[in-house]
């Protein structure tokens, strides 16, 4: 044993046992993670292949519509524009209104002719 211990660590024989026994855990747990990470990497590899072919599927059936599009329309024609062009209930109720109105104009000329 040197005769300065200033510079050394002093393990009592159980310490030493403890000491011995966390590495095995912390060795037990990393081996755990490591197994862990493995099946994470399989597992996204499994869903990247996945999304891939969804993403495939997607741009088949994109062509697909565009071309049935193509051979209804002649151009490709963007539904939410076509929703947009379409009348709104406002729109509808004036219509109506209108109708109601052209009508009525039309009782009052027609009475007024008869009239004369």
């Amino acid at each position: 044993m040197p005769d300065d211990l200033k510079k050394s660590i002093l393990f009592t024989k159980s310490e030493s046992k403890r000491l011995g026994r966390r590495i095995k855990e912390l060795q037990q747990e990393q081996n755990k993670i490591e197994n862990s990470k493995k099946n994470l990497e399989k597992r996204k590899k499994v869903l990247q292949i996945k999304i891939a072919k969804k993403n495939a599927l997607i741009d088949d059936l994109s062509k697909k519509y565009n071309e049935k599009h193509m051979l209804k329309f002649g151009d490709i024609i963007d539904l939410k524009i076509l929703d947009a062009l379409e009348p709104t209930k406002q729109v509808l109720e004036m219509r109506e209104k209108f109708k109601e109105e052209e009508k009525a104009s039309i009782l009052r000329v027609e009475k007024s002719k008869q009239q004369l």
